[in-house]
């Protein structure tokens, strides 16, 4: 049991840097899977015919939905991480206007049910995502995940860490004269 106990420390550490250098890489456009990214930097919820857009400021990227909340499709938005706003044109694809700031009113509203990230979208349809899936996206989550690890690490690890340091204290350092 203690060794599993020392290992989730540094298991969560790597997980976080891991997750931050893929959101890095997502953010910047490098990287664009053809999956459902976390719903993190929601811009604007808007539906169309038997589909919901959800625009993701971060990741410059539209995820469609259908009416029962299961992604379908992805849509490049091209704002490079910039705040953003759409509409549908007449063949039902999205028109990216890029944008200082979102206006309140078009931000969806947001909540959290049990362990479920929910965003209420305007034709009465829930898209849900786990609050877990949550917390490895964007650029800051990570680093609270692999903060939390390295401190388990020290916290389970701590009879270690203390006789690391005290190799490390200047009071035992040999003085005077060598040999």
């Amino acid at each position: 049991m203690s060794r599993v106990l020392k290992i989730i420390g540094p298991g969560l550490s790597i997980l976080g840097a891991c997750a931050f250098v893929v959101n890095l890489l997502l953010g910047s456009g490098l990287l664009s899977p053809a999956i459902e990214l976390p719903l993190f930097d929601v811009q604007q919820v808007k539906c169309h015919g038997d589909r919901i857009y959800v625009a993701l400021g971060y990741y410059s990227r539209i995820q469609v939905y259908d009416l029962g909340g299961a992604m379908v499709d992805v849509l490049d938005a091209g704002n490079f991480s910039k705040p953003y706003s759409f509409w549908i044109d007449e063949h039902g694809l999205p028109v990216v206007r890029v944008r200082g700031l979102v206006r309140e009113e078009e931000l969806p509203d947001v909540f959290l049910d049990g362990g479920r990230y929910v965003i209420d979208a305007p034709c009465d349809v829930e898209i849900e995502q786990s609050v877990l899936y949550l917390i490895v996206g964007g650029p800051f989550y990570p680093w609270g995940v692999a903060l939390l690890g390295l401190l388990l690490t020290m916290i389970f690890n701590s009879r270690d860490v203390a006789r690391f340091f005290s190799r490390m204290n200047p009071s035992k350092l040999p003085t005077g004269p060598t040999r």
